[in-house]
């Protein structure tokens, strides 16, 4: 059903196995999955970007924070100015930055002069910078991503950036 739904897709493959995984409706490991319900029943998005919404919905909302943050500065972005933003301490931040790159959305620090993270692909960038979709009856989906309040940056004040919503829109 995944190769069917994906046309072929090799990254919306990939991204629905790591969202199977995570959801727990996978177990085992690269090579050896098994479904652990019928695969008839198991529910597979129409699109990319929805795996993607549903993996950044699923996570804690610190990683949730981090990942929309670090999305704003851009595909790659330095750790110290991730640090300056984010309303958490360096330790928190790292943690964070673990979890995102041990599940894939992020790819692992590269050292050097400065330490720089990156998006693993585009996609995962631009769907961590939209709201999430409304839910539909029955879903328990929130109705935004950011938390209320938040600007789009997730670290400046509203109004920081056009658009937003604040008087230096104008």
């Amino acid at each position: 059903r995944i190769a069917e739904r994906s046309a072929g897709n090799p990254f919306f493959v990939e991204e629905m196995i790591r969202s199977l995984k995570a959801s727990g409706e996978l177990t085992g490991r690269a090579g050896s999955y098994r479904a652990e319900r019928r695969v008839e029943e198991i529910e597979i998005p129409a699109t990319v970007q929805a795996v993607l919404d549903a993996r950044i919905d699923a996570l804690k909302e610190r990683e949730k924070v981090v990942l929309q943050t670090a999305a704003v500065i851009g595909k790659e972005f330095p750790l110290a100015v991730l640090q300056k933003i984010v309303p958490y301490s360096k330790a928190e931040l790292r943690a964070a930055l673990k979890v995102l790159s041990d599940t894939q959305l992020l790819s692992p620090a590269r050292r050097g002069e400065k330490t720089l993270y990156a998006f693993r692909h585009s996609p995962t960038q631009e769907a961590a910078t939209r709201p999430a979709p409304l839910p539909t009856a029955g879903s328990t989906a929130r109705a935004e991503r950011r938390p209320r309040g938040a600007a789009p940056s997730a670290g400046a004040p509203r109004g920081a950036w056009p658009g937003s919503g604040g008087s230096t829109d104008r």
